[in-house]
């Protein structure tokens, strides 16, 4: 999954380095939005190709993410949290820094539409698996 600007995206295909997404609404409110994701030189890019949603942004608390309405971004099977933010440079940190003091860091940058996105530290000090079990433990029962 792949939220941008409170909008997610679901990927349709993909294609080596190349990634083509479309919103997550798309059934639901036949929304056109696209987006084109590549990886060139280390550095994950993103690019909108049709802007134009047919409904409103998701809320934060909204976001199924996490039960507290946290932003992540997800990337190769590791959730970030927002760590800092300026007007075009957002700075994440492992979502599970707290538990592990995990060091993993990742950027993105909005450049002339673009989104790239760099991370700068890979090192994460736990496996993958540990945030599936996280979900499972936040996830309510069906009554």
């Amino acid at each position: 999954m792949l939220m941008y600007r409170g909008h997610r995206y679901v990927r349709e295909k993909r294609k080596g380095d190349i990634s083509n997404w479309r919103c997550s609404l798309h059934s639901k409110y036949h929304c056109k939005a696209r987006a084109v994701s590549m990886q060139r030189n280390g550095h994950e890019m993103m690019r909108l190709t049709h802007v134009q949603h047919t409904h409103d942004a998701f809320q934060e608390e909204e976001t199924p993410d996490s039960k507290y309405g946290i932003l992540k971004l997800l990337h190769d099977g590791h959730a970030y949290t927002r760590d800092r933010q300026s007007a075009k440079t957002c700075n994440w940190k492992c979502s599970l820094f707290t538990r592990y003091r995990c060091r993993a860091r990742a950027v993105t940058k909005d450049i002339g539409g673009f989104v790239h996105m760099k991370v700068t530290n890979t090192a994460h000090f736990h496996p993958k698996e540990e945030y599936k079990l996280r979900i499972k433990k936040e996830t309510p029962p069906d009554p």
